[in-house]
């Protein structure tokens, strides 16, 4: 059985900058827990990857869905402990 999150490209796409705009994105993973924003709307809400297989440790990758990407302005923060 595979675990996934409800997104879908066509979600995506309802929620982008149309024209050429930038879109903001957010991925906040804590603890297992993943939360997706794109422009201000959650479009993965606290998913639970621990059911997931997946590797301990690896690499970020960015994607784009067909299409050209281009990316600017990455940053990347450890989250305070709780």
């Amino acid at each position: 059985r595979r675990y996934e999150p409800f997104y879908t490209p066509q979600l995506v796409l309802k929620f982008s900058q149309v024209g050429g705009e930038w879109n903001y994105e957010e991925v906040i993973a804590n603890g297992s827990i993943i939360t997706v924003n794109l422009n201000g709307t959650a479009i993965v809400d606290k998913f639970d990857v621990s059911k997931c297989k997946r590797p301990d440790k690896g690499h970020i990758g960015f994607l784009g869905h067909g299409s050209q990407v281009e990316f600017r302005n990455i940053r990347i923060k450890e989250l305070p402990a709780e």
